[in-house]
């Protein structure tokens, strides 16, 4: 029978925390190396109070997982920096978070036909080593666990899927999604790794092995070194660095550029020596920015954010929303609630004159800067920034692939608002580029939210009752479009939200939209 060693537990089990056990191996495992064979032991992880290790092996309930775990502790030190760094997905548009978007990569790299696209599986195999801790396991029945940065928090993600030839009798019972405090799960982390090294160290003092793990790890303490390393996974640039070091060239001439003040704003910061937490420029290119951006859209984008606007927004600290309630919806449904809410709070009777929503005397109103850019990359439909100090910025992409028709630009407008108030407290600095790659559910939440606020039931309903006719009827929605200066594609989605029409209608609805727009744009140019 197995006897505990040594033990370190690091963090707190109602959050976070981690615990190593070294434990007396029973079994037979001499042709296993001998710095490995000293690590036999069991693994815990704990999020916000649930043990995630736990697990059913012949009707006996184990609360970790048993395994030679010093090459877990490599893989941790190896990956330090994408795990607390990188949180791009493998593919744009993915679910939002790591378990789902493994299985979602999975079925795109090899599809039920049989046919495999080898470089999207290159690109799923480099980043499941870089975020499964099964990648570690190394034959150790390990929970589907899953380690990413989500903005300015860790994502922790469990799935239920099955390591080929598990026996029946043996599963975790864990499953789902939480985001904890990047720098409470760093610390406890690197304070396991730290203790667990320096243990077996202690058993076996001249292990070349074990002396260049506890080497490796003490350099992950060094955020000065390690800045522009980390800074190239928070912006999606890490696959190639000299891609990265040309764009952060561009960063920093603009901001070289720039008022003393501003620029000392502007520079991203290193906490704790471990990990990188956003300042502007960090916030500029961090993750949900697009790996197509060209180095003149990021000296574009650079000069925005370090761009004084007369002075800060009045956007309100707390709008005072049920947040508990959010925890059972869907991104659409939290958006669309959350739109409805603003609209009836700070829109209504004031700035609804005309029976559409006036977004731009609105945000002019609240000192919110709005501004046109041209961007090559034209996925992208705009960005929104607020600094420290408040100020706050919505600039529009002129070159946006789906145009710049006054329906388009109240809605990216609408969209990027919704960043500027729902998504503020998750950066120092904030700077969100609305495109493909951002992450799904912050897009998701963000186009609802300007639906639900340009279309809110009482306005969509007079339109309806003004229009005399029935929304699912191409003229009528052309005319309710119109009263509401939105456009027939948005229209169409937000009245098969709200059970006016059927989806088929919608889909209807929205293919004549497209099938008109086609026809104008190759209508013969007048002499």
């Amino acid at each position: 029978m197995s006897a505990i060693r040594w033990s370190f537990l690091s963090g707190d089990t109602s959050t976070f925390a981690i615990e190593l056990s070294f434990l007396t191996d029973d079994v037979d495992d001499h042709m296993v190396d001998e710095d490995e064979r000293a690590s036999w032991g069991s693994l815990r992880l704990w999020v916000n109070g649930r043990n995630l290790c736990l697990h059913e092996e012949q009707g006996e309930v184990l609360m970790g997982a048993h395994w030679y775990l010093l090459p877990t502790l490599e893989w941790l030190v190896e990956n330090w920096d994408p795990l607390f760094h990188e949180e791009r997905l493998p593919f744009a548009e993915l679910s939002d978070d790591a378990s789902r978007a493994a299985r979602e990569s999975q079925r795109r790299a090899f599809n039920p036909a049989g046919d495999v696209d080898w470089d999207a599986a290159d690109r799923v195999y480099e980043w499941r080593s870089r975020h499964s801790i099964r990648t570690a396991a190394e034959g150790g029945l390990f929970p589907d666990l899953w380690f990413r940065r989500w903005r300015e928090e860790f994502e922790i993600a469990v799935g239920l899927s099955r390591v080929p030839g598990t026996p029946n009798h043996f599963r975790y019972v864990a499953e789902g999604v939480w985001r904890v405090d990047v720098e409470a799960a760093a610390d406890a982390l690197f304070n396991v790794v730290s203790a667990a090294s320096t243990y077996l160290l202690s058993l076996r003092p001249s292990s070349t092995r074990l002396l260049d793990l506890q080497a490796r790890a003490a350099t992950l303490t060094d955020g000065e070194k390690r800045y522009l390393a980390r800074f190239a996974w928070l912006s999606g640039y890490n696959a190639d660095l000299s891609i990265f070091n040309a764009l952060w060239k561009q960063v920093d001439e603009v901001l070289a550029a720039a008022d003393a003040d501003v620029r000392g704003e502007s520079l991203g910061q290193a906490r704790k020596g471990q990990l990188v937490l956003s300042g502007a420029k960090v916030a500029l290119l961090f993750g949900s920015a697009s790996p197509t951006l060209t180095e003149a859209d990021v000296a574009t984008l650079t000069a925005l954010s370090v761009h004084r606007s007369r002075q800060p927004a009045t956007l309100p600290s707390e709008l005072g929303l049920p947040v508990d309630d959010y925890a059972r919806l869907t991104p659409g449904e939290e958006g669309s609630d959350w739109g409805e809410e603003v609209y009836g709070q700070f829109v209504a009777g004031k700035y609804d004159d005309e029976q559409f929503v006036d977004i731009e005397r609105w945000l002019a109103d609240w000192q919110v800067d709005t501004r046109e850019i041209q961007l090559e990359d034209r996925k992208l439909r705009g960005v929104s920034l607020i600094d420290v100090s408040g100020r706050a910025t919505i600039a529009l992409n002129q070159l946006f692939e789906r145009g710049s028709s006054g329906g388009t630009r109240r809605f990216t407008l609408a969209h990027e608002l919704a960043h500027l108030l729902l998504d503020r407290d998750q950066g120092l600095g904030l700077a969100i580029t609305s495109g493909p790659w951002a992450p799904r559910s912050v897009e998701q939440r963000a186009n609802a939210f300007a639906a639900a606020l340009l279309m809110p039931r009482p306005l969509l309903s007079s339109a309806i009752t003004k229009s005399g006719g029935h929304p699912s009827d191409f003229e009528t929605s052309q005319a309710i479009a119109s009263t509401l200066q939105v456009s027939i594609g948005s229209l169409a989605d937000r009245l098969y939200n709200l059970n006016f029409v059927s989806r088929d209608e919608a889909d209807l609805l929205k293919g004549r939209a497209a099938a008109r727009t086609r026809a104008l744009r190759h209508l013969p140019t007048q002499p």
